[in-house]
């Protein structure tokens, strides 16, 4: 369990409360397309700030699958690349490669996640690419912050889903306390961690999971308790983002009637 991690005045080490994320800046459309090549445009961007942790998300497509793809019988083509910059832990040097297992495992579950999200049938006989650049990391699950940036991205590119894709970590105090949002102090001291990617709650629609990953074996009756936690940090994020997109979409429709 993780230790010593609450205060007397049930403040956590970065000053939070246990049920509080830590502090997120976000913003949609970080990367000109003028920039790009016609071969490798960017139609829609985002980067985030989750705590200390960076990522910067792009996208390209919908378009006409690459014929070094391989892949031309599938309907819909969906490429996925993830790039750790060298100091991205902390600031120590690290050495990532492009190949490695867990790339490799990243890459898989955000096609599963996204996959599942995306309304493909708009786009058969097509091809979107995501690549994500993780900046700076520091502390819960790289996939958290990496799913929120690359959501925030599709919308931007102007891709249909179903809804907002949300992830989030928890895990359990010694007193089986649920702290929302894990950071790398309390990642390190070896408390068990929940991460999960959801479709938030909205209305009368149920919240429904698309990513589980659990970093130890939680005792059974304490589940329930850290996947509500979960549960509630993504409907916290979900709210961000969606505060992020309108003030995206505000400043574009004040600009456009300026220059009118």
């Amino acid at each position: 369990m993780v230790q010593d991690l609450l205060s007397a005045q049930g403040l956590r080490m970065d000053g939070r409360r246990h049920n509080e994320l830590r502090q997120i800046q976000c913003k949609l459309g970080v990367l000109e397309s003028e920039l790009f090549t016609h071969k490798n445009r960017c139609d829609g961007s985002a980067y985030m700030l989750h705590g200390n942790t960076k990522v910067i998300a792009s996208i390209s497509g919908p378009k006409h699958p690459s014929k070094s793809s391989g892949k031309k019988d599938e309907s819909f083509i969906f490429n996925v690349r993830v790039k750790f910059a060298t100091f991205s832990k902390n600031g120590e040097r690290q050495k990532v490669l492009k190949n490695s297992k867990k790339l490799g495992e990243i890459e898989i579950n955000l096609k599963n996640i996204f996959k599942s999200v995306i309304l493909v049938e708009k786009y058969e006989k097509s091809q979107l690419d995501l690549n994500i650049e993780v900046l700076q990391h520091d502390g819960g699950s790289e996939i958290c912050t990496i799913v929120n940036t690359a959501t925030l991205a599709l919308i931007d590119a102007g891709i249909c889903m179903k809804e907002y894709v949300c992830a989030c970590t928890a895990s359990l105090t010694n007193d089986g306390l649920a702290l929302l949002d894990v950071s790398h102090l309390e990642e390190i001291c070896g408390g068990p961690t929940l991460t999960i990617a959801a479709l938030p709650r909205i209305g009368d629609h149920e919240q429904s999971v698309a990513f589980i990953e659990l970093s130890q074996k939680f005792y059974l009756k304490d589940l329930n308790k850290i996947f509500d936690c979960c549960q509630l940090g993504c409907e916290k994020i979900r709210t961000i983002l969606d505060e992020a997109i309108r003030g995206n979409a505000y400043e574009h429709v004040n600009s456009d009637l300026t220059s009118n």
